[in-house]
């Protein structure tokens, strides 16, 4: 990366490079990334549409004093194995605070080890190293993220969004639930006897043909839909701005949860739960099981009624689904 590293900076600027500042076996790896690298009729080289790169000195442009100031420091990479990975792999205490971006994963994940398409500079691949206190349990923080992803993304204007238990962010698209945005917390060592969390969060802002004929489920990206003008304003797309959004919603609901746990986000809840009350089936690893939603109890848990009896599940045991016949539409 570390010789293509200024090819990108220089078309993403709108730069034009001719051959003999590019090779072809560069022009081949920047294509084999996704870059849509074109030759003109000059023989020099640009990008057939423009690249907005994700910088620290933008996003910290876009956030709240909250924010900015406990977002300590901003890292961005043109290509990572994982952003996840990247925190994880740090000392906690040195995690803490920071945020981790990337342009590109080569080894993205997300919830039950499932593979997260990464292509280059179209979404936003983002981690976030957090602590919570110790006596503070951190059952309900995936919930939160999720809630505070969705009143983010509805600030921008898109309004139809709602949760699939425990965090995944939805769009219903012509009767089919399709996946916006994911998210995936790790634990990582205590720090002083409190807990370290990796909070990852991938959106789907753009997704090129290549990279959508490897997703395994439906999937939505923003660019695909149409925003509600907040304002008089249009939405732009920047890829800085949205990763700013999500963290002026984030970082305040974090700073909250640190003071009160889970108890005053159990009642928010019900507002994006999109299948409240809906047939659903659950799988385990072993098991597959229907019942009707029933929400969550105070720890962000789970309710499922099966067959008369309520039944408890969390995050790390099930994934869910709607049931065969059950209703597809969105709830308002």
């Amino acid at each position: 990366m570390t010789d293509i590293g200024p090819l990108i900076e220089t078309f993403a600027t709108g730069g034009i490079l001719d051959e003999t500042e590019i090779s072809v076996a560069q022009v081949e790896t920047l294509r084999a990334m996704g870059m849509d690298v074109a030759a003109g009729k000059d023989g020099k080289y640009r990008l057939s549409s423009p690249l907005e790169l994700l910088e620290a000195s933008r996003v910290r442009d876009s956030m709240s004093d909250v924010t900015n100031d406990a977002v300590r420091d901003i890292e961005c990479h043109l290509q990572i194995d994982s952003t996840n990975t990247r925190l994880m792999t740090m000392p906690s205490s040195l995690a803490m605070g920071r945020l981790c971006l990337a342009e590109l994963q080569t080894a993205g994940r997300g919830r039950r080890g499932r593979t997260w398409q990464s292509p280059f500079g179209e979404n936003i691949y983002m981690s976030l190293g957090w602590r919570v206190p110790v006596g503070v349990s951190v059952s309900g923080v995936s919930l939160v993220v999720g809630m505070a992803i969705t009143r983010a993304l509805r600030s921008l204007g898109y309004m139809d969004l709602g949760l699939k238990w425990p965090n995944d962010v939805l769009v219903e698209v012509q009767g089919t639930y399709r996946k916006l945005a994911g998210i995936l917390l790790e634990m990582g060592a205590p720090v002083n006897g409190d807990h370290a969390i990796v909070i990852g969060v991938g959106v789907n802002v753009a997704m090129s043909g290549q990279a959508s004929a490897m997703i395994d489920q439906p999937f939505a990206t923003l660019r695909d839909m149409t925003p509600v003008q907040i304002g008089g304003r249009e939405f732009d797309f920047s890829r800085n701005r949205v990763v700013a959004a999500i963290l002026n919603c984030l970082i305040p609901e974090l700073l909250r949860y640190n003071l009160t746990g889970f108890t005053p986000f159990v009642p928010l809840w019900a507002e994006y739960d999109l299948f409240f009350g809906k047939r659903i089936s659950v799988r385990s690893a072993d098991q597959e099981m229907t019942g009707i939603h029933g929400g969550i109890d105070q720890e962000g848990q789970l309710i499922i009624d099966i067959d008369g009896r309520q039944r408890i599940f969390n995050a790390g045991e099930i994934s869910l689904h709607l049931a065969d016949g059950a209703s597809n539409a969105m709830s308002s």
